[in-house]
This record gives structure tokens, C-alpha cells and sequence, in this order.
């Protein structure tokens, strides 16, 4: 094994850890790749196992481009990194609150 592949694993490896700890559910790592990358979001079946998504993310993604992406998310205005299904979640909610569709009057008040 090169040098050079050995450097690319281990990148890999680092990124693989630092995503299980920023994004630590499957819906957190799903939410992540179709803000960021929506052209590996597309890539994922029904039934794939959360492994198997990070796999292809890591294959598919530059170690330091995936880096720069979390880095991101750590640095957004509302502090400490939000989990990103977290603010998927508010967004859709205040888009359906400024619809004013699709949301009961029992859901607007929870």
C-alpha cells in the first residue's frame, strides 16, 4: 500500500468518527448529506443500513470538502452545531407556518 492511500484511509477514518459524533442518529447523517450533498442523497436505497450510507459518503466526498462541511455547521450563528435534522425541522416548520397549510390548529399550539 503507497504512502498516499494509506494518507486517504486514514483521512477517511478521521471523518467517519467525526461524522458518528457530529451526526450521531441515521436521520442527523440523512439530513446532512441532502443539505450538502444531495447527488450522494440520491444514491441511497430503501433499506440501506446507516454504515453503508456513511461508506458511500466517504467514498464519494473528499475527505477535506466532508471537513469543511461540518465545519460549517459548527460555525452557524445559532452557536454550538444544531443538529442538522434540528434545523430541517424549523425550517419546514416555519414554512408551513407561513403557508398556513398543512398544519391543524392543534399543531400550530404544541
Amino acid at each position: 500500500m503507497s504512502a498516499l492511500a494509506r494518507r486517504i484511509g486514514d483521512l477517511r477514518g478521521a471523518a467517519r468518527q467525526r461524522l458518528e459524533r457530529t451526526l450521531p442518529t441515521g436521520a442527523d447523517g440523512a439530513a446532512f448529506v441532502t443539505h450538502y450533498f444531495p447527488h450522494i442523497r440520491a444514491c441511497f436505497g430503501d433499506g440501506m443500513y446507516r454504515t453503508q450510507k456513511l461508506n458511500l459518503l466517504l467514498e464519494r466526498v473528499d475527505p477535506d470538502e466532508l471537513e469543511a462541511r461540518l465545519e460549517s455547521g459548527e460555525k452557524h450563528p445559532d452557536g454550538p452545531l444544531m443538529r442538522t435534522c434540528d434545523r430541517h425541522i424549523i425550517l419546514r416548520w416555519s414554512q408551513l407556518q407561513n403557508l398556513g397549510h398543512g398544519v391543524s390548529p392543534d399543531e400550530r399550539t404544541r
